[in-house]
């Protein structure tokens, strides 16, 4: 599956897809909006989106995709460190969420629970 990290922490971003790699997933990364737009036309499986990335809203971005027809079907996890994830995540249409620091067991089972 191809799985589109979108974190602007380096360390975070470098861990979730080394996780993902090693369990098979093709990883893309992108830290920040103009990379972010790009990568989502290579059309990933599952996004999984950093609710602050450099300076844009996760939230805003969750929106955008799922009015766009063309990347709508896309699932989308919003991740965060913010108590309110869930309930930032149920408003902008985003199909999950993890909450940071997150166990890499729940990391692997919302991806296989999103791409099965």
């Amino acid at each position: 599956m191809k799985i589109l990290v979108a974190e602007d922490d380096e360390s975070i971003a470098e861990v979730m897809t080394l996780i993902l790699s090693e369990n098979g997933h093709n990883v893309i990364t992108a830290s920040d909006e103009k990379t972010f737009l790009s990568s989502v036309s290579q059309n990933p499986h599952l996004i999984l989106l950093d609710i602050s990335l450099s300076g844009v809203s996760g939230a805003h971005l969750t929106k955008r995709m799922k009015k766009d027809p063309t990347y709508s079907a896309i699932p989308i996890i919003i991740v965060s460190a913010n108590t309110d994830t869930a309930e930032i995540a149920k408003k902008s249409g985003a199909d999950g969420f993890l909450l940071k620091p997150f166990d890499l067991d729940q990391l692997l089972e919302l991806v296989t629970t999103h791409t099965a």
